[in-house]
């Protein structure tokens, strides 16, 4: 009988000693369970905490992205009220310097108009002396070459040709022959 009870002993034991290391386990389960509950919940208190902090951040933004947006509105319709008053008084002092030259051109202009009334009529004047000059000029070359070419014709003492003087000065004038080099072109006619 003693060597039964000794196995159950020892199963005993070895149950008592399973049992002791399960509860020693279950311990640390809990204790390892409860830390990382513990871990879990921290994460989660911190987790929560930085979505807070998030939330104000975000909130923090807004305002100031509100207060910036609304501070540069409100510089922006400053500048947009100077830069037109600058435009205003550039487009005005733009428009008097334009005016004040645009005067200026139509006194000038009356200025001349009336000088140039004058030199026209003292060019129309002056065009029609030259006019008459001209052709006293062309009725003094036509006398020049008639002269020149009877002198020639007398001087050929008897010999008879028969040249129309107004032909040979509308040949010389067709040439192009200019009055100065009348004598030698009537000889070569004559000669």
């Amino acid at each position: 009988h003693t060597e039964i009870s000794r196995p159950n002993e020892t199963n005993q034991q070895d149950e008592a000693r399973n049992m002791k290391e399960l509860r020693d386990e279950l311990v640390r389960l809990r204790r390892d369970l409860s830390a990382e509950k513990q871990a879990s919940a921290l994460v989660d208190v911190e987790l929560q905490s930085l979505r807070l902090e998030l939330q104000q951040n975000e909130l923090s933004v807004k305002q100031m992205d509100t207060i910036e947006t609304s501070r540069l509105e409100a510089l922006n319709e400053d500048v947009i009220k100077m830069v037109r008053q600058e435009m205003i008084i550039s487009n005005q002092n733009f428009l008097s310097d334009t005016e004040s030259k645009l005067n200026k051109i139509v006194s000038r202009s009356r200025e001349l108009s009336s000088s140039n009334r004058e030199m026209m009529s003292s060019l129309e004047q002056q065009s029609l002396l030259l006019l008459q000059k001209d052709k006293e000029l062309e009725e003094m070359k036509a006398r020049y070459f008639c002269s020149i070419a009877l002198g020639a014709k007398l001087n050929l003492k008897g010999k008879i040709i028969n040249l129309d003087i107004a032909e040979m000065f509308e040949a010389a004038l067709a040439a192009n022959v200019r009055w100065n080099d009348y004598p030698g072109w009537i000889n070569k006619r004559f000669y």
